[in-house]
């Protein structure tokens, strides 16, 4: 059968295609809450009614895509939080499988009344992590120096590579002082190949290419690693291959720190998030594997975020019109980094983000920060121009192609597909009090009918319930309960289970580099103006 399989993450790829050169050992897939997956009433039915079921969850998947852009749909979470998510699941997740499953949405789709939900010990068996799930950086350092085959790294074989940017007019660039290299380094003419077409990110990961903010992101942390190896040479002397070494410790360990006590502690609930730290055997991940109910489910929660139009830069947004999700998609190596004027081998200068929109937690403009995490998605979100492509790609029939590119659809589809268990089954598992069905049947936008009145209401898609959770109980400012807790004993599990994590060794900020006047780094602004990609 064929091998392409998804991954949890915006953008979805296959290993083949990822970048990387070098064999890399395969970690298990499999369910976290392990007495639930043989509990029938843990799940939604199946047999004779797995048909109904999948109609109700596209009808379900439908009511999910707003109509507006209005600022009451904006949470209080800045904007990057959506894409430093999309950047971590990358980190940790590459699904590879012995099947199809993206084929058997499909099937799901073309003859409902014949499909079932996939066998637990099937999906076991087949779903494979192309990832070591440590938050070690792999899709980005790819093996390191000495595998390096595609021209990642500098000929030091200690930096990384970057690309230049197309200079389409000085007077274009933001932040000029801070230089034309804030691309990642491209595929030229005259290294092209069928394998790496023209313009490809050479990256540890082609995903971090898949829309422009995570491209930028991906530049951000090369740039990172790159200052630190500045600041150790100068600092402590190292060279060579210690040199490497040294400052890719370094930056794993900020990176993994502030993934914890920045990005962790703003988008979960600040009480769940203390508890997961305060006690090693709270961790409900005690070996290392990726689970189900994390990538499927609760670390889709992004999905929500996704704004329609950003608040860009100094040429697209405010007090301009803004940046939209097709620029996004469009400007990158998978989308051909085309414009409306002509194609460009680098990143135009003109696309440089500027971080300053979207860090600021105290920011006057709305347009700076994410949607809410709830069950209302951007209107681009149903109709997804790169996946459109794919599916073109994959020879899908019209109708199939329509509910590839609907991500709602995707997602409510494969949580039943993988025998994911439901809402309230996680909840009660977790010792956390279950939605009330009242709750679940509320919407916060006008809608043709209410899903939820039938056995939805009852047994809830997770990934459904996570987002209407966090609508309910934070509107839609933070995760909920059930959501912080999977994601917070996920994340920070995987790095207990690391034995070179910075929570293994017991490492502070305090430790490591400093901005000027000796300030450590304690959150993402930080991170980025210490890379030299914001001031």
């Amino acid at each position: 059968m064929p091998t392409r399989l998804t991954h949890g993450g915006l953008g979805e790829a296959t290993v083949r295609e990822r970048g990387a050169q070098t064999a890399r050992a395969t970690t298990p897939f499999d369910y976290l809450f392990k007495d639930l997956v043989n509990q029938p009433e843990a799940h939604l039915p199946q047999g004779e009614q797995a048909g109904a079921i999948v109609q109700q969850l596209l009808d379900l998947a439908q009511t999910m895509v707003d109509d507006s852009n209005q600022e009451e749909n904006n949470s209080k979470i800045p904007a990057i939080y959506t894409y430093w998510g999309q950047f971590i699941d990358h980190d940790i997740t590459a699904t590879t499988s012995n099947s199809d499953p993206e084929q058997l949405v499909l099937g799901i789709l073309q003859e409902p009344q014949s499909f079932q939900p996939l066998d637990p010990t099937y999906v076991r068996a087949n779903l494979q992590n192309g990832r070591q799930p440590l938050l070690d950086l792999d899709s980005i350092y790819d093996g390191g120096p000495a595998a390096d085959r595609i021209g990642i790294y500098q000929r030091d074989r200690i930096r990384f590579a970057l690309g230049h940017n197309h200079n389409l007019g000085n007077e274009l660039t933001p932040e000029p002082e801070l230089g034309l290299a804030r691309d990642l380094p491209r595929i030229s003419e005259s290294t092209m190949s069928e394998e790496w077409p023209l313009r490809t990110a050479i990256t540890g990961d082609k995903r971090n290419d898949d829309n422009l903010i995570v491209a930028q992101f991906t530049t951000a942390m090369l740039k990172f690693h790159n200052a630190i190896v500045d600041w150790v040479e100068a600092q402590e002397g190292l060279q060579g291959e210690a040199l490497f070494q040294r400052a890719q410790q370094l930056t794993r360990w900020h990176f993994q720190w502030l993934v914890v006590n920045d990005y962790l502690k703003t988008i979960a609930m600040e009480n769940v998030v203390a508890k997961v730290l305060a006690t090693h055997q709270s961790s409900l991940l005690t070996t290392l594997f990726m689970p189900l109910e994390f990538s499927a489910a609760a670390f889709r929660f992004g999905h929500s975020m996704v704004r329609g139009e950003y608040n860009y830069n100094k040429n697209f947004g405010s007090p301009r019109a803004g940046a939209t999700l097709q620029h996004l998609l469009a400007l990158t190596g998978s989308g051909g980094l085309s414009s409306t004027l002509e194609a460009h081998p680098t990143l135009p200068n003109s696309w440089i983000i500027e971080w300053n929109r979207f860090v600021d937690k105290k920011s006057p403009n709305a347009g700076d920060f994410a949607r809410k995490i709830d069950t209302n998605l951007a209107p681009p979100m149903s109709r997804l121009v790169n996946e459109w492509r794919r599916a073109l790609d994959q020879d899908f029939d019209e109708y199939s192609r329509k509910i590839f590119r609907h991500l709602a659809k995707r997602n409510l589809l494969r949580g039943y597909l993988f025998h994911l268990p439901v809402g309230q089954a996680i909840a009660e598992a977790l010792g956390v009090r279950p939605l009330a069905r009242h709750d679940l049947q509320k919407r916060r936008r006008k809608h043709p009918h209410t899903p939820l009145d039938g056995i939805l209401g009852q047994k809830t898609p997770l990934w459904y319930y996570i987002l209407k959770e966090a609508e309910e109980q934070s509107d839609g400012n933070t995760l909920g309960e059930v959501g912080s807790h999977l994601v917070a004993h996920t994340l920070v599990g995987l790095l207990r289970l690391d034995p070179d994590s910075y929570l293994a060794k017991g490492w502070e900020p305090a430790q490591g580099v400093h901005l000027p006047g000796n300030v450590p780094i304690r959150s993402i602004g930080d991170l980025l103006r210490f890379a030299g990609v914001a001031q």
